[in-house]
């Protein structure tokens, strides 16, 4: 004959519901520790006559190093150790570099160093903030480009050059987005990214 719960054995099973509900909640938090930088990922382009690819990192002082994204069912929270993380830093930096030459990319290459250097110097670059349904123009930002460098076998190599952006980031939410734009002078695609944590 099965036993009955009785008043006395009630407060048992409550304990019991309650300690196997802790012990095996419904999801568990998903963590994501970050290195010193963050990897953005390649990008081919031809426009304007030119052809050639770029590819880099985000970095930001020590800011990004050791730093968690911690996803639970209430949703996204940054940490440090046991500190909540809730702005970006001063600055963030995108250090891209590459290969450029005429199009098709073909050797030997066709265009003369003043020809790609025009074209590396008469880029635009253009950087908005998104949170959400809310968007702000980055307007200061710094960009510092390397112009196409090549080795001793000049016709047979394709140049190496590079753009550096520096994004003004102070204040800014940790939960924000950033799209990034490089554009000719023409005003086509050179390459575009969404940076985000």
């Amino acid at each position: 004959m099965t036993p009955l719960l009785t008043p006395r054995s009630m407060p048992w099973l409550f304990f019991a519901a309650l300690s196997a509900g802790l012990a095996f909640p419904g999801h568990a938090a998903k963590k994501t520790t970050y290195e010193p930088f963050v990897v953005l990922p390649a990008h081919r382009f031809e426009t304007d006559g030119i052809c050639g690819d770029l590819s880099g990192t985000a970095t930001a002082g020590n800011f990004l190093k050791g730093l968690q994204r911690i996803e639970t069912e209430q949703g996204v929270e940054f940490r440090r150790k046991s500190k909540v993380v809730r702005e970006f830093p001063d600055d963030i930096e995108f250090s891209l570099e590459g290969k450029i030459g005429t199009c098709p990319g073909s050797l030997p290459n066709s265009a003369t160093s003043t020809v790609l250097n025009d074209f590396v110097n008469s880029l635009r670059i253009t950087a908005d903030w998104t949170d959400g349904d809310n968007g702000k123009i980055v307007s200061n930002l710094s960009v510092t480009t390397t112009p196409p460098v090549v080795g001793w076998m000049t016709e047979y190599e394709e140049p190496r050059w590079g753009v550096s952006i520096t994004i003004p980031s102070k204040g800014v939410s940790i939960s924000s987005a950033l799209d990034v734009s490089i554009l000719s002078a023409s005003g086509h695609k050179v390459m575009n990214f969404t940076f985000a944590l």
